[in-house]
């Protein structure tokens, strides 16, 4: 089976990092422990598993640190940010270590220099900050930081060539405007819909029907949301948006999603009820 493979491949590889001796072949140890890391990550299960990982990672960063290039060290911290972010445990701690780790990586893996990853931990950035729980100021200032970085990795997701990912940011874009707690409401959500509108240039409903519904669910709710003169234009453009939404949830027996955008979809068609009889 793919997990006893798995398995053997992770017992090798700690054997052999076991066995490489790190006075001798440094770089050679550094990297068979940054495998090992790789590999339990990409499964973890649970916090002990990404622990194992993170323990790897560790012992890989320190000899980086003393025998291999910049490059090599910031990879490791990469990795140890995105294994700390998946902890479920103490959020806030462990969100601040993932941050603090990315933040390291960048002294490294510049824009000009390194785009690939450049754009890689900007976005991770901006999925940590987002999650990160916080109050009153210091929350303004999270999503405000969580959009900096999204826009950052905007500079290399171009939509001519990382559309996917084009789409996933302009999509967690409109999301963070559409919550963001202060600010000038009506202009926050233009923001956001019209980086939905960006995101739905790549998501189709041919083409990816399921990302194009969730665009479509999201859009609805900052179009029910805009506080303007319109207000029923706006109430309809929600009403097709989570329809449409809610009819391709259905169609792939995504019944939560189906779930909660019917329970949006009543909401916005009582409210157009009650601006039909004024």
């Amino acid at each position: 089976s793919d997990a006893a493979e798995r398995d053997a491949a992770a017992a090798q590889l700690a054997e052999a990092a076991e066995r490489c001796p790190a006075d001798t072949n440094p770089l050679l140890a550094a990297r068979l422990h940054t495998s090992l890391g790789d590999l339990i990550q990409a499964h973890a299960q649970d916090a002990a598993s990404l622990q194992r990982a993170l323990a790897c990672y560790e012992r890989a960063a320190t000899l980086f640190a003393r025998h291999g290039t910049p490059e090599d060290l910031a990879a490791v911290q990469m990795n140890q940010g995105s294994a700390w972010q998946g902890m479920g445990s103490d959020l806030r701690g462990t969100l601040l270590k993932a941050i603090n780790f990315y933040h390291q990586a960048l002294r490294v893996f510049t824009l000009a220099m390194h785009p690939g990853e450049y754009a890689l931990i900007h976005n991770n950035l901006a999925a940590a900050y987002q999650r990160l729980p916080m109050g009153g100021e210091q929350d303004v200032m999270r999503q405000a930081l969580a959009v900096q970085s999204m826009q950052e990795a905007l500079k290399v997701y171009t939509i001519e060539e990382f559309p996917r990912e084009y789409a996933m940011v302009q999509n967690n874009l409109g999301n963070a405007y559409q919550y963001m707690p202060s600010g000038d409401r009506v202009d926050k959500l233009d923001r956001a819909i019209e980086a939905y509108h960006e995101a739905l240039r790549v998501r189709s409903r041919s083409r990816a029907p399921v990302e194009y519904a969730v665009t479509m669910s999201n859009l609805a709710n900052a179009y029910a949301n805009v506080p303007a003169e319109e207000r029923q234009q706006m109430l309809g453009l929600a009403e097709r948006c989570y329809g449409e939404a809610h009819e391709i949830f259905s169609e792939h027996q995504l019944a939560d999603h189906a779930a909660t955008v019917e329970q949006a979809l009543a909401q916005v068609r009582r409210d157009l009820g009650r601006h039909a009889v004024r």
